[in-house]
């Protein structure tokens, strides 16, 4: 392959690589909306799951637990 082949593809590949963050209007979403909007915490329980034995390492089997 020729030296001008190779820059061309690389080239090719960059200018692609450029246009896939382009999102369409249609598409966008307004994220200020999203999550809990009442932030007050009067009334929550608080669980702590590691007193009643629950492991949080992702490998152990926490069915039993509670």
């Amino acid at each position: 392959m020729t030296g001008k082949f190779i820059c061309s593809i690389y080239f090719l590949i960059f200018c692609n690589i450029g246009f896939t963050h382009i999102l369409d209007s249609t598409r966008r979403v307004d994220w200020t909306l999203a999550g809990l909007r009442d932030t007050s915490t009067v009334g929550f329980i608080e669980l702590v799951m590691k007193a009643k034995g629950m492991m949080g390492d992702g490998m152990t089997p926490n069915d039993l637990a509670g």
